[in-house]
């Protein structure tokens, strides 16, 4: 399995200049290192509860598990791949890859996109795909394309942590981040199976 960037966001869920109002600085000086502390903390948020906040595009590279499901009926799970980012938008291409490297783009009636329980999203295949194939797909998550789309706690839980990073840089009295960050963010964390 392989997860390649691609493009996004397009801008942080928090701005510089709230920061600079929640930590009460005046001037522009450290906006570059604000804006470096505000990535960071999206970027901790985004691993902590499992979801993409700004919409940004991915490329994920997964084999198919269907050793075991060669006679399963259409749509199950050997017929499909978990995509690791989310929650996924939009789907701009599939390409199945096979063991000889041939490359067959496939169309929207070939695939189904469908959320699990736990907020993950299955790209199911409307065929069996040949064995030792691998799936190519080219997508956009994120829970929408602005600052708008984000939660007001997590958003705040970033502006926390962004303020502390910037407040307590290189102490080493640091006691570690408030806990108010993670009691923010904790009600968004997607499940996960130990």
């Amino acid at each position: 399995m392989a997860v390649t960037w691609l493009e996004g966001p397009a801008l942080e869920p928090v701005s510089v200049s709230e920061a600079r109002m929640f930590l009460r600085i005046d001037g522009t000086e450290e906006d570059a290192e604000l804006a470096a502390f505000l990535k960071v903390a999206r970027e901790l948020c985004e691993a902590f509860t499992g979801l993409v906040l700004i919409a940004t595009r991915f490329q994920e590279i997964r084999a198919f598990d269907i050793a075991q499901n060669r006679g399963s009926a259409p749509w199950s799970a050997g017929r499909g791949v978990m995509l690791t980012k989310g929650p996924v938008r939009q789907v701009v291409a599939a390409t199945l890859v096979s063991a000889d490297g041939t490359r067959t783009a496939l169309s929207a009636s070939d695939y189904a996109l469908e959320e699990d329980a736990r907020g993950g999203a299955w790209l199911r295949m409307a065929f069996l795909p040949p064995m030792q194939a691998r799936l190519e797909v080219d997508y956009w998550a994120g829970l929408g394309a602005d600052w708008n789309a984000v939660p007001e706690a997590l958003r705040q839980g970033i502006l926390r942590l962004a303020a502390h990073l910037y407040s307590h840089r290189d102490r080493p009295d640091d006691t570690g981040p408030p806990l108010a960050v993670a009691a923010l963010w904790r009600p968004f964390r997607k499940g996960r199976l130990a």
